[in-house]
């Protein structure tokens, strides 16, 4: 409701507004609105300074002066929260499928194509709010730098990254400012390189990066690539949709080149604190109601790699400190 009735942005910065005034500016009536707030306040939403007064607290006020963190706020509330009470209806329905169009998602939404392929292209809004609300999760545990700092980058030199699925190359951009000697293509299904140029420019940088259309359920066009990189690509699709994407750069790759997944490997249970593990479980529940992805334990990908068909083998697993998701090097098998 937040998020619909762009509350958020009617409460003032600095300052604070009244029950009444604030009914008036987002076209809600007070009563709904009043326990609303009230309840999003004992999570750390909005404050009360003075008894029928709204104030932004730190928490809320991110939503308003972070673009990136309010296109989040809207994917969540608008498109993964909505998502979630068709999850019994969806299973009974595809009790076994990997389908991206036989989720939770494709039910309320009526996508029998999904999220991406279906959703996304039908309304290009939605597109647009997705992407800055990725490029959200490049701060605190998900920041860019981790995987920038949480990788030898260095010793490829000259040498080409290709971003899979890369959408507007911002992490390729984290890389390429500490290692402007690389050079990148960023490869998405959709052409974002006017913003990849944006960003690029933005940064100050000089380095090789180039912009190609692909669709990653097709052999891969770059065979001279020493490191593919996939962020939070593979957690979006089930088993065989996975192994597809990985074949389709095994199959083309030459035997130096490394895959570096950028992803969770869901740690054994009371290896870390609760809060840690409620973390990761929720994010695995959001794959499984919106996309038919799922995080995956050190177990399931050394599963997944054994099912590609590509003879590609786990070469290292290693999580940068603070970064919920893991570095895991791939290479193929001699």
């Amino acid at each position: 409701m937040i998020d619909q009735f762009n509350i958020h942005q009617s409460v003032p910065l600095n300052g604070e507004i009244s029950y009444e005034e604030l009914s008036a500016a987002c076209g809600l009536p007070v009563d709904p609105l009043r326990r609303v707030l009230r309840h999003a306040m004992l999570n750390h939403l909005f404050r009360e300074p003075n008894p029928g007064y709204v104030a932004h607290s730190d928490a809320s006020s991110v939503f308003v002066t972070d673009a990136k963190m309010a296109a989040w706020l809207g994917h969540n509330y608008d498109e993964v929260f909505r998502c979630l009470h068709a999850v019994p209806d969806a299973i009974r329905n595809h009790p076994t499928s990997a389908d991206p169009g036989h989720t939770p998602c494709g039910v309320v939404f009526n996508q029998p194509k999904g999220f991406f392929a279906g959703l996304l292209q039908d309304q290009p809004w939605r597109a647009s709010r997705f992407e800055q609300s990725m490029q959200a999760v490049t701060q605190g545990s998900h920041d860019a730098s981790h995987i920038v700092r949480g990788y030898d980058w260095g010793q490829y030199g000259n040498g080409l990254v290709v971003d899979v699925g890369g959408s507007s190359g911002f992490q390729s951009v984290a890389i390429a400012e500490c290692f402007p000697n690389l050079r990148f293509v960023i490869q998405d299904i959709e052409d974002h390189s006017k913003i990849l140029l944006e960003n690029r420019t933005a940064a100050g940088l000089s380095s090789d990066m180039q912009f190609q259309v692909h669709d990653f359920f097709h052999p891969n066009p770059q065979t001279t690539a020493d490191v593919y990189l996939l962020r939070h690509i593979i957690h979006d699709w089930g088993d065989d949709y996975a192994s597809k994407i990985l074949w389709n750069i095994a199959s083309v790759m030459k035997p130096t080149a490394r895959i570096i997944v950028v992803d969770i490997v869901i740690p054994e249970p009371g290896t870390l604190p609760w809060q840690a593990h409620r973390m990761i479980r929720s994010m695995d529940l959001q794959m499984m109601v919106m996309v038919n992805g799922k995080e995956r334990t050190k177990q399931d990908w050394r599963k997944l790699l054994a099912n590609s068909n590509s003879k590609l083998n786990i070469l290292s697993i290693s999580q940068p400190p603070y970064s919920v998701a893991s570095i895991i090097e791939i290479g193929l098998v001699h």
